[in-house]
């Protein structure tokens, strides 16, 4: 049956991805629209004066891929809220059609919330200013002058190997001061917390949470405060 015309047509892959892609024609695609969401940045250079990102939903891990020149990627910070102005551009890759955001404009950054726990920095921060503070020199001089020892309170690791060297530091003041010692997980702050609040009950002049270093001397005093002004009194 030589001669005779094929009675059906043939299609190539790139033809049938091209058919499909031309077919999406919904107003998204040729209007321009406007998205709203986390901007993340994607590689650091420029491509054809095009950076090539991504735009997150607010609440779910869901993006889509962002194409945006290199003036208007200057103005954009990494993971702040936008709403952007762009169109849809679709490009074949393998055999899917990708779509992907092209910004035309920045409508809006949007200012960031405050999270609960800056909200609850700031409260304990309130009452802390509220509560005032102690000059802590002005107490252990008034303590020695009227011969009172001072009660000190030392909190550290539980493996910590510093509390020798804090003696040590001492030295010949050491008659002035009654030195107790306790431990506690010093990176758990729910341990350092729960330490600090069965400690502040005691009635101590002056609580601290001390942290060795590598040279067997005493590094770091990360918290020293008086009893009268602690917070979790």
């Amino acid at each position: 049956m030589q001669g005779n015309e094929l009675a059906y047509q043939v299609y190539s892959p790139g033809s049938v991805l091209g058919l499909f892609s031309n077919a999406l024609k919904l107003n998204a695609t040729v209007n321009l629209i406007y998205l709203k969401g986390r901007y993340s940045f994607g590689g650091g250079k420029a491509y054809g004066n095009y950076y090539y990102d991504n735009l997150f939903s607010e609440s779910d891990t869901i993006s889509i891929g962002v194409r945006v020149s290199a003036l208007l990627r200057s103005k954009i910070e990494n993971n702040e809220i936008y709403t952007l102005r762009g169109y849809i551009e679709k490009n074949i890759k393998n055999s899917s059609v990708e779509l992907r955001f092209v910004v035309d404009e920045i409508i809006q950054q949007e200012e960031r919330a405050i999270s609960e726990e800056e909200l609850q920095r700031y409260e304990l921060i309130q009452k802390k200013l509220g509560k005032g503070s102690k000059d802590l020199e002005t107490v252990i001089r008034e303590k020695i002058l009227k011969d009172e020892p001072i009660r000190i309170a030392n909190i550290y690791g539980n493996n910590a190997i510093v509390q020798r060297d804090f003696a040590e530091g001492l030295d010949v003041s050491q008659k002035y001061f009654q030195v107790s010692e306790y431990t506690c997980s010093i990176t758990s702050s729910t341990s350092i917390v729960s330490k600090l609040e069965e400690v502040s009950a005691l009635g101590y002049d002056i609580i601290a949470l001390v942290r060795g270093g590598e040279t067997n001397k005493v590094w770091k005093l990360l918290m020293i405060y008086s009893f009268q002004s602690c917070l979790l009194q």
